[in-house]
């Protein structure tokens, strides 16, 4: 009688290998999570999560979610990370990355390798009752001279107004923004480290007037900044 052809052995094989594997996997999480999910159990969570609170592995118990650069086999990544595996890396390992990459310029001057890493230092920040971070600008700080600030603006005119121009002067010691039109000068100016404390509004021929007054510009303007 012949024997069955090499062909039918190599398949055969392979697909008990496939079968074993599966079987072994099956076996290692049912060792590992239980059939029934007591939450009662479940060990209580850090205070301080910097990226986040997911389930575990078995989809049980609240733990930390994995960090930006941390292993993410069995153990799901936080807030605006992927697992991913890295090229560079060996077979099978797989590490969160940052969704939005690129290393971003915080508003305390420090130069954070992305907008994941500068949560994670908020959440830092928030439980140790620190004042918090935002960006300034997407790419590294400057290296000398640098000046962070953030500006929000809103106007509204009473009535038409000819043109308007912004210009942004960065002295030494103070921070001026100048919004200038066809018959006025709204200038704003600050010291170092300081809150803006006064808003005038300044004819070009020196007279005062009020910023609320008939058929000017309204605008209101927050700044806060640091100079290094």
């Amino acid at each position: 009688m012949d024997s069955p052809p090499l062909r039918l052995y190599t398949y055969t094989s392979a697909c008990f290998a496939l079968l074993t594997i599966a079987y072994a996997r099956l076996l290692g999480k049912r060792e590992t999570c239980q059939q029934m999910c007591d939450a009662a159990q479940c060990p209580i969570p850090p205070q301080v999560c910097y990226y986040g609170r997911v389930k575990d592995f078995c989809g049980c118990c609240v733990v930390c979610a994995a960090g930006e650069g941390e292993d993410c086999r069995g153990l799901a990544c936080g807030e605006g990370l992927r697992c991913e595996r890295r090229s560079h890396e060996r077979p099978g390992v797989r590490v969160c990355v940052c969704e939005s990459n690129g290393a971003i310029c915080g508003s305390d001057g420090r130069t954070y390798p992305s907008i994941c890493r500068l949560r994670a230092e908020n959440h830092r920040a928030e439980m140790e009752n620190m004042p918090l971070v935002t960006m300034v600008q997407r790419g590294e700080c400057h290296a000398s001279g640098k000046v962070e600030f953030n500006l929000f603006f809103y106007f509204f005119a009473l009535s038409v107004l000819p043109s308007l121009s912004l210009s942004l002067f960065l002295p030494l010691s103070s921070i001026s923004i100048c919004f200038y039109n066809a018959f006025s000068l709204l200038f704003v100016s600050s010291h170092t480290q300081e809150q803006i404390h006064s808003l005038q509004q300044v004819n070009k021929n020196g007279n005062g007037k009020s910023l609320l007054g008939a058929g000017a510009l309204r605008a209101a303007v927050v700044m806060s900044f640091k100079a290094h």
